[in-house]
């Protein structure tokens, strides 16, 4: 992946000239990734109930989101959108997705289906990303996947989003807007007693990519000590629970704290430089993401089956999910998105 930079004074930094890959946002994303799969992890074998981890490591995906593509993209539709730059850019962000995406609906219905439970319709939804229409919380057959509908819907309006997105200003001022919907919205949920409600309304997630925009207008120079506050927050959001024992989705002032912590790591990433000997690490977790975000409920299947101790477990566990999703990105992943690309 590149991104490309340009030099219109206020803008987000998009345009003309390739240049490498953000190793610093690409640790980020395979950090959080790593992140979600322990949460997991501990929470299928009960071990702990981190929510923090768990939760606002996914969040992490939609603020980098909303940065990388104004990245990429953000100079293109900001003049005007064309047809051929609209398809390219469904092409691009499809082919990303929805190879890896249908594969695992298709292994998560075949699983069920081997217990008189299989789900066709909900299979379908997700394979095909339908499932970002209506309700992506309770519409996916497999674990993590209710994300990718929030997402698919987020680059369905992204193009306009660009075009509006004008200045720095402009964005703060829908971000404050939108973190205050939010927190409506958060308050009104709190009489649900269903768990998934969160997860259905584009409103519950808007405000995150609407941090990794804004910080898309900040042109300061890089610097590799940024790298320790991106880290230390990270933690911070993901040993949050641990310390503060909260249900975070109605104690709106933690969720409020932890928003904004999330942006402060998007921002310090985006302003880091990566350590020469950091960069191959970065490189890898950033390629494997999204293979492990998506199929490390097969690794927890696979170690189940052996009753050891549940330290070894666990470290089987991890073991089999990054060479998995290492596997998966090399021989399935990387080549269906770079086929599909090439002949869309």
């Amino acid at each position: 992946m590149f991104l490309h930079e340009e030099g219109k004074a206020g803008g987000p930094v998009v345009a003309s000239k390739p240049v490498e890959r953000h190793h610093a946002l690409d640790l980020i994303r395979g950090l959080a990734a790593l992140a979600v799969s322990q949460y997991h992890f501990m929470h299928w074998n009960g071990i702990a109930e981190i929510e923090s981890m768990g939760t606002f490591a996914v969040y992490m995906f939609f603020a980098l989101s909303g940065l990388t593509m104004m990245m990429v993209y953000g100079d293109r539709f900001a003049r005007g959108i064309e047809p051929e730059q609209l398809s390219s850019f469904f092409r691009n962000r499809y082919a990303r997705l929805l190879p890896l995406l249908l594969l695992v609906a298709a292994l998560a219905y075949a699983k069920s289906a081997l217990t008189g439970n299989g789900d066709a319709v909900s299979a379908v939804m997700t394979g095909t990303g339908l499932m970002a229409l209506h309700m992506p919380g309770f519409l996916s057959n497999t674990v993590g996947a209710w994300s990718l509908g929030i997402e698919l819907a987020f680059y369905a309006v992204f193009p306009v989003i660009a075009v509006l997105a004008r200045s720095w200003k402009a964005v703060a001022i829908w971000l404050i807007a939108l973190l205050a919907a939010q927190h409506l919205l958060l308050w009104r949920l709190g009489t649900v007693e269903q768990h998934w409600h969160y997860y259905v309304s584009n409103l519950t997630f808007a405000p995150f990519f609407a941090l990794g925009i804004l910080a898309s207008f900040d042109r300061g120079s890089k610097h590799s000590a940024m790298l320790v506050p991106t880290l230390a927050g990270l933690a911070m959001i993901a040993a949050f629970s641990l310390f503060v024992r909260t249900d975070l989705m109605r104690d709106q002032l933690s969720y409020f704290a932890l928003t904004i912590l999330t942006g402060g790591v998007i921002w310090a990433a985006w302003r880091s430089e990566t350590p020469k000997w950091l960069v191959r690490p970065a490189t890898f977790l950033g390629d494997i993401s999204y293979s492990l975000y998506l199929t490390h409920w097969i690794a927890n299947d696979i170690v189940r089956l052996f009753d050891v101790p549940i330290s070894v477990r666990w470290g089987a566990y991890l073991i089999i999910a990054v060479t998995g999703a290492y596997a998966s990105y090399r021989l399935f992943e990387g080549p269906a998105r770079d086929a599909l690309r090439r002949h869309g």
